[in-house]
């Protein structure tokens, strides 16, 4: 070492040594402190001169296996194939060009494998392979955010009118009533329309990151293959371009390969080609296996050709839109509704004297701006509100809540809708034979076409017995309520406010089941309905006790409570003996249409 250092270098070390012969043999303590970090951090500059002119002589010091291995990713082997070679190979089962590779023994050794040893399974080799041929993953979309699904609820048509009426609404009452007062009606519309799109969005976004989490568990099937002379099991993500993969009946084909040796290999391709029958697989016939598809019979091993995106089956899923928009039957029926609801209220709502409201061809456009006050005051909360959004709002928290039941059964659900539709189908088709007894539920719940009415003599039976008891009480309360419960005119207001809500609440125990009479049975188990039933309770008591300007309600007592109470609780033993009445199959409504006179 010492021949190879500079002129310049041994010079600095003549003078340092020098230097320090030349210093006081009596030091302080302090001085001698410093003379030592002195000396260390001269001899220390000494050392990396030297080693720096020595190092700049070319073939002085070969370089380090750790230097070449930086040039990793540059590096693509010894294959004698190229990715779109292997490709077009599976894909359009080109028979000629295996035999010009050699067969199936030529294509592994140009895959630089062997199908008894399988690739080495040291980390550098698993590397090379990905980078060269690429991961056994498919390119899924980006995960949406919230914003995203908070985005998409606000460009629904409707939630857009229900804005443009909370606006006009908020004008007008701070207009006619002050800003006191005049704010309630449209920040009620606000604060419905944020609820809704609340629900919706984070609804949404839930059962979206639920199913991806669920996708990716589902999607990490362990694979047999060959590595190092051992046989392995390994995630079909890890999967590469030479693994030697071992099938077994049942097994998924973890990527597209040849079939390399086996015995009586049959394959289920339906997911492929759509037909059911099974392809057998030999080294004298079809030879190709694809990814996705299913091994329905025998044994056999595969050499692995194509993974991720460059099998057949990703490149067919990459042309695939998952997205569509189409409506359910329920949804068109509940949007068919809402529609006639809504056009009967604006339409047909007729004033005191019993004239209509709203006529378009007699109507001047100064009498609708005025009429637009009490209208947007008064109705639209209800009528644009409750109706069009209240029934979808609910199919919604109806189909999140079962799809959270159906997670437990391991049955993944992405669009909720999609729950609906299969409900409504009535004929499924299929070529696979079996027997299965019909079961006593089976038998009781008939399917229901998409023409049928959506609400059944069951419901109308319910319905109207409900709605006739209810009606029935309200009148009373209206007409004699301050004579028997010697109150005032609010308080009388109250009464009918507060008993009409309670009813819902109880009615909505019978409405869990539609024709059993124990309406309680697993009501522990359904902590979403109990939970709605608390909080509507809670909003109310909020509302009469607290939110008396508000709500314009007026405090009630015990006794009062009491009674609105039991009133509402007498709708489950109605609703107990209604079921006992029988209902035809025949739709009421058919009896009431016309013969057609031939």
């Amino acid at each position: 070492m010492a021949t190879q250092v500079s002129d310049h270098a041994k010079k600095g070390n003549s003078v340092g040594v020098k230097f320090l012969l030349e210093l006081p043999k009596t030091l302080s303590t302090s001085s001698k402190k410093w003379h030592q970090a002195f000396i260390k951090i001269y001899s220390l500059r000494t050392i990396l001169n030297c080693a720096k002119h020595t190092i700049r002589k070319p073939g002085l010091f070969p370089r380090s296996i750790s230097y070449t291995a930086i040039d990793l990713d540059h590096y693509q082997g010894d294959f004698t194939i190229d990715q779109e070679t292997l490709n077009n190979l599976v894909k359009n089962k080109n028979q000629e060009k295996l035999e010009s590779l050699g067969g199936p023994n030529g294509l592994v050794s140009a895959l630089q494998t062997n199908t008894r040893l399988g690739i080495n399974e040291e980390a550098d080799e698993i590397q090379l392979r990905r980078s060269t041929f690429g991961f056994n993953t498919y390119t899924r979309p980006p995960s949406k955010s919230l914003l995203h699904f908070v985005v998409e609820a606000f460009n629904d048509v409707t939630i857009l009118i229900l804005l443009g009426c909370a606006t006009l609404s908020l004008g007008f009452g701070i207009k006619e009533h002050g800003l006191k007062e005049g704010w309630y009606d449209g920040g009620s519309i606000y604060v419905a329309v944020f609820l809704v799109v609340a629900v919706s969005a984070v609804s949404n976004f839930r059962q979206n990151r639920q199913f991806d989490k669920l996708s990716k568990v589902s999607s990490n099937i362990k694979i047999d293959v060959v590595r190092n002379g051992r046989r392995q099991e390994v995630s079909i993500f890890d999967i590469v371009v030479g693994d030697i993969v071992c099938l077994n009946i049942g097994d998924q084909v973890p990527a597209d390969g040849v079939f390399v040796e086996g015995h009586s290999l049959h394959v289920d391709e339906s997911s492929m080609t759509g037909e059911s029958d099974h392809v057998e697989v030999n080294l004298n016939g079809n030879i190709f296996l694809f990814s996705g598809t299913k091994i329905a019979d025998g044994f056999g091993k595969m050499v692995v050709t194509s993974v991720g995106m460059n099998t057949a089956w990703g490149q067919m899923m990459s042309h695939i839109s998952r997205d569509t928009n189409e409506q359910t039957p329920l949804q068109t029926r509940l949007n068919k509704l809402t529609s006639s609801i809504v056009r009967y209220f604006t339409g047909s709502t007729k004033d005191d004297s019993g004239n209509r409201e709203y006529n378009g061809k007699k109507t001047k456009s100064d009498e609708i701006v005025n009429a637009v006050v009490e209208m947007v005051a008064a109705a639209v909360t209800i009528i644009v509100v409750a109706i069009p959004e209240g029934l979808p709002l609910a199919v919604t928290l109806t189909l999140a809540y079962s799809m959270k039941r159906m997670m437990k059964d391991q049955a993944m659900v992405r669009k909720l809708s999609a729950c609906e539709t299969m409900g409504s189908a009535t004929t499924i088709c299929t070529d696979k034979t079996a027997t299965e007894k019909p079961s006593n539920d089976l038998m009781k719940n008939k399917p229901v076409g998409r023409t049928g009415p959506l609400i059944t003599n069951v419901m109308w039976r319910n319905l109207l017995a409900q709605a006739v008891y209810q009606i029935a009480v309200l009148l009373v309360f209206q007409f004699r309520g301050r004579e028997v419960f010697d109150v005032t005119e609010r308080v009388k207001n109250t009464l009918i406010f507060n008993t009409f809500v309670l009813c819902q609440v109880f009615n909505e125990f019978n409405a869990r089941s539609l024709e059993k009479k124990n309406v309680f049975e697993g009501l522990h188990k359904n902590r979403l309905f109990v939970g709605i039933i608390v909080v509507t309770v809670a909003l109310q008591v909020v509302m009469v006790e607290f939110l008396k300007r508000f709500a314009d309600t007026e405090r009630l007592n015990w006794g009062q409570w009491g009674v609105c109470v039991a009133i509402g609780a007498a709708s489950w033993p109605i609703g107990w003996l209604v079921k006992c009445v029988p209902v035809p199959e025949k739709h009421f409504f058919s009896y009431l249409k016309w013969k057609k006179r031939s």
